[in-house]
């Protein structure tokens, strides 16, 4: 399930901040280490890129106002079985974060219940999110360093 490169769909998924109610979400495994850290995106379809930037499927950056986003646009094949979000969807860069994997293995048990794996980037799609994460500086440095930087 915590394949990096996978993308999950938690009904509801449980913010660990507290802060945020629950709800439905898309999750996207970036990196999975000893069974306890993940690094994860939260795809949003909240659009914060300025209309001034053109935009396109992939990783869209402006260092001048330290913008890091992952586009993807709906309903284009991402995953090795075709699947696309169903809505434009983004990625941003200081969104990235660390989660708790033995927290997750407590709260999400039930396949097709409680989450439910949409399918797996491309390698191609996943090299290319990697990439833009990793060179970005609005991405956190210890998320960098961990995604190869």
């Amino acid at each position: 399930m915590y394949t990096p490169g996978n993308i999950i769909y938690f009904t509801p998924f449980y913010f660990p901040n507290g802060k945020s109610s629950c709800k439905e979400k898309y999750f996207i495994v970036l990196f999975s280490e000893d069974n306890s850290v993940l690094i994860a995106g939260l795809p949003t379809r909240s659009d914060h890129i300025p209309a001034l930037i053109t935009k396109k499927h992939g990783c869209i950056r402006d260092a001048s106002i330290n913008l890091c986003c992952y586009f993807f646009e709906n309903n284009r094949p991402i995953t090795e079985s075709g699947w696309g979000f169903p809505l434009d969807s983004h990625i941003y860069g200081d969104e990235i974060d660390f989660f708790d994997r033995t927290r997750f293995d407590r709260i999400y048990k039930i396949p097709d219940v409680d989450y439910e794996v949409k399918g797996k980037l491309t390698n191609d799609e996943f090299v290319k999110m990697l990439e833009c994460f990793k060179n970005s500086p609005s991405t956190k440095r210890g998320i960098r360093r961990k995604l190869g930087a």
